[in-house]
């Protein structure tokens, strides 16, 4: 689903104190919305809002994994991980808040890359390699932090990505 079509058919509304803006996606187990979170004396912060189906709000084994998953995160603090702001329930709906990345992901920027023009007998190269090996690199020191991280008793969290 393109952003446009998630314009067309979302339409922003409150979810508790938060207010979903826009959904930006869809999977098995949650969909994830840009939202804003309303604080005293007119503070907002933007955020990521991601919220378990509500289908599945109902079956306590998936409402177990999304709670693990909550709590592994916040046990992350790494400059290329997304940091946990709040977790919850509203309307027997749980969600976690987390910080919204300014910037393009990988996907729009490979799909604007391989729409450009390029001549027909030309290798497509899309994405310059010192820019891949950055992304590569950056990435991979997220997920060894990851997978190297222990909780707050020395026990490690496990995280498999």
């Amino acid at each position: 689903m393109t952003t446009s079509e998630n314009q067309q058919q979302f339409k922003p509304r409150p979810f508790g104190r938060h207010y979903l803006i826009d959904k930006l996606a869809v999977g098995g187990m949650a969909e994830v919305f840009r939202a804003v979170f309303f604080g005293h004396s007119g503070f907002e912060m933007h955020l990521v809002l991601k919220r378990i189906l509500p289908d599945l709000s109902a079956r306590s084994n998936f409402v177990k994994m999304f709670v693990s998953e909550a709590k592994i995160y916040v046990e992350l603090r790494h400059q290329n991980i997304v940091q946990i702001y709040d977790f919850g329930q509203f309307n027997n709906t749980f969600f976690i808040a987390m910080e919204a990345v300014e910037g393009k992901d990988l996907r729009q920027l490979l799909l604007s890359l391989y729409s450009q023009e390029h001549p027909e007998d030309a290798p497509k190269d899309l994405l310059p390699l010192s820019l891949a090996l950055y992304i590569v690199h950056e990435l991979s020191k997220g997920l060894n932090y990851a997978h190297n991280r222990s909780n707050r008793e020395g026990m490690p969290l496990g995280v498999v990505h």
